[in-house]
């Protein structure tokens, strides 16, 4: 395996979402991001109810368990200050 560059790595820097969790605005774009993410959760879990093919119900689970995660590091992102 190659060396790499600290350098060179793309996406270390904050992003959009990133800076406004950490900004004064933090609880209004945690709640709006949450809601976001409930709502995919739930479209998701209308299609797996719809009778999807095995596939796309496997895929469905892998994108649901994403918003889960995602869900996760955005509750984790709110420090007590």
């Amino acid at each position: 395996m190659a060396d790499v560059d600290p350098h060179g790595i793309s996406g270390l820097a904050m992003t959009e979402l990133e800076e406004r969790l950490h900004g004064s605005e933090r609880p209004a774009v945690i709640a709006a991001t949450l809601a976001r993410l409930d709502h995919i959760a739930s479209r998701i879990a209308a299609f797996q109810r719809s009778g999807p093919s095995p596939v796309d119900y496997a895929r469905a689970t892998a994108i649901g368990q994403a918003v889960a995660a995602a869900r996760d590091v955005v509750t984790g992102a709110t420090p007590a200050r």
